[in-house]
């Protein structure tokens, strides 16, 4: 067990100074999902997902607090959490303590924030864990009660290349490159597709939502669409226009 504490507690200072630029929370029971630093290409059950090099998800109960506030818990309403929560986007993380016998946790941003979780569920074995802190390919669950697992999370495309110099720690997007009025339209097509074949949805709404300023100017609501919109205009320029869409008729006859 020492050998492990001292390699998760290496993995934790890697992760010093990674900008959290997703999270979520579940409208029912209390998950957290956080996703910091650089992004991956993941394998998910619709398709290719983005996700953090750093990824921390919380099963228990959390708390929030910055100084001698608390902001909100998994115990709030959903408004609550929705707004409470929004204050970690684009901090940074400056340590992670984990404290035995059973791992409760305080995950400290710039700023002060402090997201406390508390490892209340006890009971073993069990198939879920308190919460799980991923960093690269290394997946590490804390809980349920005094147990720590490793695994290799071998489903991990590699990193998304195409973002690295165009969303700085604070989440605004840049770019000087330049794509004539042909390869943007060409682009949006293939982004459309992609997004209807990660989600098997026809509704817009989610991206005009995600992907519109929101925060602040030049930082979308959900800079994975940011993400989205690069890998479709790299599309465009390696491998050209999209392919001709069989028409029904065609296939009819």
């Amino acid at each position: 067990m020492a050998d492990l504490i001292k390699e998760i507690q290496e993995a934790f200072g890697k992760v010093k100074g990674m900008p959290c630029w997703d999270l979520s929370c579940s409208t029912v029971g209390t998950s957290l999902s956080l996703q910091c630093g650089k992004t991956i290409k993941e394998k998910g059950l619709r398709g290719i997902d983005i996700v953090g090099e750093c990824r921390i998800l919380v099963w228990v109960d959390w708390r929030l607090e910055k100084d001698d506030d608390a902001i909100c818990s998994s115990t709030c309403t959903e408004s609550q959490i929705y707004e409470g929560t929004k204050i970690l986007l684009n901090q940074t993380i400056e340590s992670i303590e984990i404290f035995p016998p059973v791992w409760d946790a305080t995950i400290t941003f710039s700023s002060g924030i402090r997201l406390k979780i508390f490892c209340n569920s006890l009971c073993e074995p069990d198939t879920m864990s308190n919460w799980d802190f991923s960093l690269d390919k290394t997946l590490f669950s804390f809980g349920r009660g005094k147990h720590i697992e490793k695994e290799e999370r071998r489903w991990l495309l590699g990193y998304d290349c195409v973002t690295d110099g165009k969303i700085d720690s604070k989440g605004r997007i840049f770019s000087n490159e330049k794509i004539t009025e042909k390869e943007g339209y060409e682009a949006m097509l293939y982004m459309l597709k992609a997004y209807r074949e990660a989600t098997d949805s026809n509704n817009l709404t989610d991206i005009l939502n995600g992907g519109e300023y929101c925060v602040a100017p030049d930082v979308p609501e959900d800079s994975t669409f940011w993400m989205y919109w690069l890998e479709a205009v790299e599309k465009v320029k390696h491998e050209g226009s999209p392919p001709l869409r069989q028409r029904a008729s065609d296939c009819d006859g």
